[in-house]
């Protein structure tokens, strides 16, 4: 029996410290949601800043149309660096300037960055205000508004749309009357015009008449001498044809003679022993006869293939030693660097990267390029910048006091200002390409 009973109290309070634990659980999830949104907390972390200094311009009072700067500089208080997909975007409130966003600098995290925005006064009278928030890459707004606000001079406002008002009109008159003026002079140089063309005609139709006539007249004793001489010629050449068919005539009478028949010529003989194969025949023989002069009928067999049984293990060795000579020096594979570096065809080695490593057409990297290689020029001089930070690549254009190239930088033919690099990203500088490749494992980077 007491055995019995300390098990059963042992197992009350094994039951009753565990419901104590899951209600402690279920209790601590309800008041600490964050432990359920982790993805939350990440943002957070990834994502913050604080304003350290903004232009003043609550209440500032401003002319209609008056141009003005609005100014702030934060710190990256996060954990991610704000490249150039962060963006500070409107909100709400009135928008007076002449995009709803802007790009801010690409600012690494503890860094700050200054953001200058450019904006018009409206012309109507009264107080406006702007909200403006910072966003990520991903469209994500964080941070507390950006907010300001000012007025509009009511007074210097109805006098400046008097004066624009005023001016147009003054500028309707002067546009009408120099159109009425235009017109009066097209009409009249018109009308100048038309009597001109048509006095033209008249002199060209009169003179056209009498060409007419003058070439009838000419025609008709073309015609009366072209009859006339044709009629002479013909004469002249009936009487030409007929001397020459008399004489013809007379002339095959007296030359007919009866012809005697053509005996056929006989075929040349020529004896066997006269042509000329006969002596090549005999040379021929003669050098049979040496040849064959030996003490044997198959000495020069035997001569051949001695010559063949020294010549071909000769020839054979020289092939087993020149042939993979040839064929191994141009197949002998190009050593890789065991480094970090960049590939190109535009340069003549591949390219070791070292704790920051300049990219442009700089007297350094000039030399490391391959000639007359097309796009080059395209690279400015000191386009991008490539720095190790940790186990890391990270690439970022322009130099290292911030100015940025004139065509940028293309990460896997993305436009970014700053990126970290993987094995095998291609990068485009200008309209050259190279491609980044990391230390194998193991190897000193």
């Amino acid at each position: 029996m007491p055995i019995t009973k300390l098990l059963i109290t042992s197992l009350l309070g094994v039951f009753v410290i565990w419901g104590g634990l899951y209600a402690a659980r279920i209790n601590a999830s309800a008041f600490f949601p964050t432990r359920n949104n982790p993805q939350k907390t990440k943002l957070q972390l990834c994502n913050g800043f604080l304003l350290q200094d903004q232009t003043s311009l609550d209440q500032s009072i401003f002319e209609p149309e008056e141009t003005f700067t609005k100014t702030w500089t934060i710190k990256n208080t996060g954990t991610c660096p704000w490249d150039d997909g962060y963006r500070i975007v409107f909100e709400q409130g009135t928008n007076v300037s002449a995009s709803p966003s802007y790009t801010i600098p690409v600012t690494s995290p503890e860094m700050t960055a200054t953001i200058r925005i450019f904006m018009t006064a409206p012309i109507t009278p009264t107080t406006y205000f702007s909200d403006w928030r910072l966003q990520d890459g991903t469209g994500i707004k964080f941070g507390e508004p950006l907010s300001f606000s000012f007025q509009v001079n009511a007074l210097q406002s109805i006098t400046s749309l008097t004066a624009t008002l005023s001016a147009e009109m003054t500028k309707t008159a002067i546009a009408k009357q120099t159109a009425d003026a235009f017109a009066n002079a097209q009409l009249t140089a018109q009308a100048g015009k038309t009597a001109t063309i048509n006095s033209i005609q008249n002199r060209t139709a009169t003179a056209s008449t009498q060409s007419t006539r003058a070439s009838e007249t000419e025609a008709a004793a073309v015609q009366t001498v072209t009859a006339s001489s044709q009629k002479t010629r013909m004469t002249s050449a009936e009487q030409t044809q007929q001397a020459r068919n008399a004489q013809a005539a007379e002339t095959v009478r007296a030359n007919f003679t009866p012809q005697a028949e053509t005996p056929t010529p006989t075929p040349l003989q020529i004896p066997a022993s006269d042509t000329p194969s006969g002596g090549g025949n005999e040379i021929i023989n003669n050098i049979t006869r040496l040849i064959d002069g030996g003490d044997t009928e198959n000495q020069p067999r035997r001569f051949l293939f001695l010559i063949i049984c020294i010549a071909l293990p000769v020839l054979l060795l020289l092939l087993a030693f020149i042939v993979p000579t040839l064929i191994g020096g141009h197949n002998k594979p190009t050593p890789q660097p065991t480094s970090a570096h960049l590939t190109s065809p535009a340069l003549a080695a591949p390219l070791v990267l070292g704790e920051t490593t300049l990219l442009g057409r700089s007297e350094l990297m000039d030399s490391k390029f391959s000639p007359n290689v097309a796009g080059v020029a395209s690279i400015s001089p000191e386009h991008a910048r490539i720095t190790k930070r940790k186990n890391r690549w990270l690439i970022q254009d322009g130099d290292a006091e911030g100015r940025q190239s004139k065509t940028g930088i293309f990460v896997n033919g993305k436009r970014t200002r700053a990126n970290y690099l993987q094995n095998g990203d291609k990068i485009r500088l200008g309209q050259v390409e190279f491609e980044f490749h990391d230390a194998p494992q193991g190897a000193n980077a």
